[in-house]
């Protein structure tokens, strides 16, 4: 977050694809079902923590906070 003439802002970026977390995804999923095109389960790598990850796809770009 930014700071333009005393006021923050925010820098915001379109994205018609990311990756989420399971959880992340099941959120997605029962909140706004309508707005998924496609998901797809991208599996973990062998010896790294977590579950795998969620590549999902939108109907129409999503704007998210650049990171």
């Amino acid at each position: 977050m930014k700071l333009f003439k005393g006021i923050a802002v925010a820098k915001l970026i379109a994205v018609k694809r990311e990756i989420l977390s399971p959880k992340q995804f099941i959120e997605l999923s029962r909140s706004r079902p309508a707005d998924i095109k496609r998901a797809t389960y991208v599996i973990p790598t062998i010896g790294k923590p977590g579950f795998g990850a969620f590549e999902v796809e939108y109907h129409a770009p999503r704007l998210v906070h650049e990171k």
